[in-house]
């Protein structure tokens, strides 16, 4: 994992644990892994696809993975 997104508790005391995998970029076009652990019992697996536009990164796509 490259960067741990949170890891605070959540205010119902749940704890949840996120983290972006290496990003693959090219130019102006990116893709993500996104690892969403423990969020109310549930983790996900989510893939981002990113456009930079005017200089920002926007989420264009996303799919995911519930296990």
């Amino acid at each position: 994992m490259v960067h741990i997104i949170n890891n605070h508790p959540h205010p119902h005391n749940i704890f949840c644990i996120a983290g972006v995998l290496k990003p693959g970029i090219e130019r102006n076009a990116a893709a993500v892994r996104v690892v969403l652990e423990d969020w109310h019992g549930i983790a996900f697996t989510d893939f981002h696809n990113l456009l930079k536009i005017d200089g920002e990164w926007k989420i264009v796509a996303k799919v995911f993975h519930q296990y």
